[in-house]
């Protein structure tokens, strides 16, 4: 087949999981004999046109948000967002009409504007699919969220009400789209279940989810199993809703006895001043901390090996996070909350501990029970590991996605009663 991807963003200029996978599927796609083409968002500094292996990809779609505030002001303000779809749309048609897709997967388009999948769907309406891990469907569009979102000074916050104001209803006046997603397919049920409950028609989607490259992760742990020591690591990105800062307000509740066994890595980046937050809090605790900064994922397997317990603290409804998927490959027993599709595979003494969001006191008492109980750490570990080990072979995520293509190609190919 020759496969067609869209997606706001693909690596190496990526923000996360869903981008990486993106990446992985279109590599494993092409070393199946698929031929592979990549239409994403524009980034600077990199080529209109890449070759990633076998993979071409096109990095020309203009993103909602490009440049600074002020660069979304100027684009509402003088009409410059109407001229950016409309080039946008003739960049699908146009590359459509080279390529020639057979089908076409739509990845992530936070921060792309809805004409762009819409504009696929009236060109080839029985050829598209959709994998969906995350909430764009249901999102306000960028320029509504960069409106909206606190000024990064406080001073200046007066200042960003005024401009929202005046623009809120330019960013709300959006092209009127309708997306069929006739044919789709979510990370979790708890997406699925979410995107539909807020309108979305997946009542009928499939459930694939992301695995990974098994053999990357499945070293089993080379740290110390004794009584003596705990480490635990974060990996992921620094943001206010990841809840970092709640991991690190528990490690300054831990008892002394628990707090001199304990170290903890945080493997990531992110918001400088949410950074600096982070480091103020790390200094209350006796625990130390380490801040690695970001780790390219070569070198996640390494760090993962050489820990025993993942901390995953996230505030928000996470689609199914890959950072517990890899953590429990590698070995590691998890403790973490359980909002979005985390509660999936994270089960409260089965496969992991689970901890209240936000409730550093709760996530304390969890640590403190894992470092007492080293067999315990063992078996959930075991258990975690099994259940990735059994249903998260990234060859399965692409079997169930090749699939997924392969019945729009043979649909679209079907005769007209």
């Amino acid at each position: 087949m020759r496969i067609l991807f869209l997606s706001n963003v693909y690596p190496p200029y990526s923000q996360g999981g869903y981008e990486q996978l993106c990446q992985e599927v279109a590599q494993l796609l092409a070393a199946r004999g698929h031929t592979l083409c990549v239409l994403a968002g524009r980034t600077t500094g990199a080529a209109d046109v890449e070759e990633d292996g076998p993979v071409r990809v096109h990095r020309r779609l203009e993103l909602e948000l490009e440049g600074g505030l002020s660069h979304t002001i100027a684009r509402l303000a003088i009409g410059g967002r109407e001229a950016s779809e409309r080039r946008n749309v003739a960049t699908v048609e146009r590359l459509i009409d080279e390529f020639q897709p057979d089908a076409v997967l739509i990845w992530g388009m936070w921060n792309v504007p809805r004409s762009v999948p819409a504009a696929v769907e009236r060109l080839l309406p029985e050829r598209v699919a959709y994998y969906l891990c995350d909430y764009w469907p249901v999102l306000p569009n960028a320029y509504i969220q960069r409106l909206e979102a606190p000024a990064r000074r406080g001073h200046a916050d007066w200042a960003k009400r005024g401009i929202t104001q005046l623009l809120l209803p330019a960013a709300a006046a959006e092209m009127p789209t309708s997306l069929s997603f006739k044919r789709a397919a979510c990370v979790s049920y708890a997406l699925r279940d979410a995107l539909v409950h807020q309108g979305t028609p997946l009542d009928n989607a499939q459930i694939i989810h992301n695995g990974i490259y098994l053999s990357d992760f499945s070293v089993g742990s080379d740290a110390p199993s004794t009584n003596n020591s705990l480490r635990l690591i974060y990996s992921g990105r620094l943001s206010p809703e990841k809840g970092l800062h709640v991991a690190l307000e528990a490690l300054a509740l831990l008892d002394g006895s628990v707090a001199n066994r304990c170290e903890l890595l945080i493997a990531g980046g992110g918001d400088e001043d949410y950074l600096r937050h982070l480091r103020t809090i790390a200094t209350r605790g006796s625990v130390p901390v380490t801040f690695l900064g970001h780790v390219g994922r070569a070198n996640i397997p390494r760090l993962l090996s050489e820990s025993q317990v993942l901390i995953f603290p996230s505030e928000w409804g996470e689609p199914l996070a890959r950072a517990v998927i890899e953590a429990m490959a590698a070995g590691l027993a998890v403790i973490g909350t359980t909002t979005g599709g985390t509660g999936e595979i994270l089960v409260e003494g089965k496969t992991g501990l689970t901890f209240r969001p936000g409730d550093p006191a709760d996530l304390a008492r969890q640590i403190t029970w894992l470092a007492a109980d080293p067999r315990l750490r063992e078996q959930l570990a075991a258990a975690g590991q099994a259940l990735v080990l059994r249903e998260f072979d990234i060859r399965s995520t692409v079997d169930q996605l090749e699939s997924l293509l392969c019945q729009a190609t043979i649909q679209s190919e079907s005769p007209v009663a």
